[in-house]
Parts: C-alpha cells; structure tokens; sequence
C-alpha cells in the first residue's frame, strides 16, 4: 500500500475515540426499531403472501379534530336534550294552570274588550260561586255600548245580572235605551225571566249570566270533578285544541307569572266545549263557534300557585277580518256571598 493511499483511507475513517483523548468509544444513542406492519396471512390454498396493513397514527391535527367533533356532538346533543325538556315543561306548566282552572270554588274577574271601532266596548265584572257544582251562583255587572246603524246615535246599555240555578235570570237595568219593551221597567228594581222565555235574551244580549263557565272565552271554569277535568285535559292534548308557541316570564300586578302564547279557533273550542257538556259541565253555550274565527291567547299563570291570573285574546273573524281584544283580569278570593234578590216579574 503506498503512503499516500493509507493517509486517503485514514483521513476518511470516522473515529471512534472521543475528541483530545483515548479510551472506549463514546456511546451511541439508542435507536428506535423500524415499525412493523401488522401481517394479514391469506389462507395456504390461495398461495399468495401475507398481507402487510400500516397501522396508522393519527396526528395531533386528526386527534383536535376527533375531539372538537365530539365536543360538538355533546353539546348538540345537551341543546337538543334541554329544549325538549323546556318544551315539555312548558306544556306541562300549562296544562296544569289550565286543570287548576277548572278546580276552583270562587273566582273572580274584570273583563274589558275593545273591537277594531273605538266606540264599541263591553266592560264586565263577574263573580261566581262554583261550591256547588250542579247550581253555581253567578253575578255580573256589565256595560255595552256600540254605535247604531246611522252612526249618529250610540246604544248603551248597562246591567246587573244574577243567576243561582238554570231556570231564572234576575237582571236590574242601570242604564238602557227607552223602549216598548223597557217603558215600564225601572232602573233600581230586580226584575225576574224565566230563562225559557224567549225575552230572555232580549234582557242579557251578551248572556253573561250563563258565559261564566266560559269566561275568558275559549277556557272552562269550574268545580269539575277529577275523572271529568282529566278527560277534558286528554281531550286539549289529542285534539290539539291550544297550539303553544313559546313562554316567557313577566310580572303582573306585583305577581311573577309566566306567560303562554297561545293559538286555537273557533271550531276546535265548540268541539271542546260539546266535550265538556258531554261530561255534564253546566253552562256550556250551545251555539258557539259562529262566525269563525282565529284566537290569539296571552295567559299569564302565576309561578306560585300555578293559577291563571290574566288573559289577553285577540280574536279575528275569517270571512270578515273583523278583530277585538279582551282582557281579563283574574283573582280568587276566598268565599263569595250571591243571593237572590227581591225581584218582580218582568213579563207584563
């Protein structure tokens, strides 16, 4: 070998030896095995070699994306879970109000309703005694006003109405138009009409003294006994008598409540209330649901006691377009005193 080729091969051969000294060579690091492929080994008949499969490892970006993914699952999930749930507890929460109406002794309310002409209204206050179920003890005061056919004149016509069985109307006349039919009547006298006579109406055209099952319209009132009011509620739910749109939370009269938006018509409340005289409910209007029309409910219920304390509808006619609204404010006081008054005959 010559000189120059050992120094070309000594000058290109790596060292072993640590740097400046003499010794062992320096250790090396470790070195990690090459991964191996999971085998797949295909059956001898077939005579084919094994099947080599990677096994893949996810990278941090697949493992952030797996996880995002399952976070949102969850949380979609929880959402969809929770509004179920409010959505129940928003039913539930009225249907109970609306079972709690019709499980009552005394009530009373203050009704005032306007139409799309300002110069007709209709303000009442009623007060029922419902202790004894088959003969409850209505008294209401009301006054009608609307303007007649001329528009030049207004009708007004104010009253005190009693009823304490299905047979008499008592009614004392507070402000009324002069006529034939009210010539000789006076207004501080109670006067007395059997029900069955057709000047019955005549007397109460707006029938207040037999609407106080039904007032606020559209909602039944009452001491109904429990297999009836649970009949009754299964009948709203089947037949999907009130439509809940939402609720929120408001404060009446220093009382939180929570309010339930409501839509039905007038086919599906005569429907209901055929129900409920079905199943022996006194003072249920034979002939409602004409004309037709949509109703648009705000029921306030009070969050404590589960009780309805306030009613806004607004009703439209479907062939004319005609609208009202009422409001009805409720309470419950704690008993009731309606008697029958000292009344003469109004039939002459």
């Amino acid at each position: 070998m010559q000189p120059n080729e050992q120094n070309h091969n000594r000058s290109e051969a790596p060292s072993a030896l640590p740097v400046g000294g003499t010794g062992s060579p320096a250790p090396q690091p470790p070195t990690q095995p090459p991964e191996q492929p999971l085998p797949y080994a295909a059956p001898d008949y077939l005579h084919l070699d094994p099947v080599s499969i990677q096994a893949a490892r996810p990278t941090r970006k697949a493992k952030f994306v797996v996880a995002i993914t399952a976070l949102l699952v969850l949380v979609g999930a929880g959402g969809a879970a929770a509004f179920l749930w409010t959505s129940g507890a928003s039913e539930r929460g009225l249907y109970h109000a609306l079972n709690n109406f019709m499980n009552l002794q005394y009530v009373s309310r203050t009704v005032v309703q306007t139409s799309q002409d300002p110069t007709s209204k209709i303000s009442a206050q009623s007060q029922t005694d419902f202790t004894d179920p088959g003969n409850a003890k209505n008294q209401t005061e009301y006054t009608l006003s609307y303007p007649l056919d001329d528009r030049t004149k207004q009708f007004r016509l104010s009253e005190e109405v009693r009823m304490l069985d299905d047979s008499t109307l008592f009614f004392r006349l507070k402000e009324f138009p002069k006529s034939p039919l009210t010539e000789t009547l006076s207004a501080t006298q109670w006067y007395s009409l059997p029900l069955s006579n057709e000047k019955a109406g005549l007397f109460d055209p707006l029938e207040m003294s037999r609407s106080y099952t039904t007032l606020p319209e559209g909602l039944i009132a009452g001491d109904i006994g429990i297999n009836a009011r649970d009949q009754l509620v299964d009948y709203m739910k089947q037949q999907k008598v009130y439509t809940l749109e939402g609720s929120e939370t408001a404060t009446f009269d220093g009382i939180q409540a929570i309010v339930y938006n409501v839509k039905t018509d007038t086919t599906k409340i005569a429907a209901m209330y055929k129900k409920a005289a079905d199943l022996g409910v006194k003072s249920i209007p034979n002939d409602y649901g004409t004309p037709k029309a949509t109703l648009d409910y705000k029921i306030w219920v009070d969050k404590t006691t589960s009780r309805i304390v306030r009613v806004i509808i607004n009703k439209k006619t479907t062939d004319t377009d005609r609208t009202s609204t009422s409001e009805t404010e409720i309470t419950y006081p704690s008993e009731l005193s309606i008697t029958e008054p000292d009344a003469k005959s109004a039939v002459q």
